[in-house]
């Protein structure tokens, strides 16, 4: 896949996801969602993980769930490097 794909398939990806984020589903989403983080984040800061291994899968549960809700964030940071990649590759080919 070439760089201008892969600049392409990105952008449409940001785009999905923006679009989804418009939508009322997504704010029920995320709202549910982050009320759960915050709970799950009371229980383990409050020291009620039963097992360090308790605590590694609910903290693990929380990355995974902040890793969805920041996706458009993400997936727009990823958009601006991969720019920046092909800008400057552009300059050093013509130099």
């Amino acid at each position: 896949m070439s760089a201008d794909d892969e600049l392409r398939d990105l952008v449409e990806r940001a785009y999905q996801i923006r679009e989804l984020q418009q939508s009322d589903g997504w704010a029920l989403l995320r709202d549910y969602v982050a009320t759960q983080v915050n709970a799950k984040n009371r229980h383990l800061l409050n020291g009620h993980a039963r097992s360090l291994e308790d605590y590694r899968a609910e903290a693990g549960w929380i990355q995974g769930a902040m890793f969805v809700l920041e996706a458009a964030d993400r997936l727009d940071q990823q958009l601006a490097e991969m720019r920046a990649r092909i800008d400057a590759q552009k300059e050093a080919a013509k130099a």
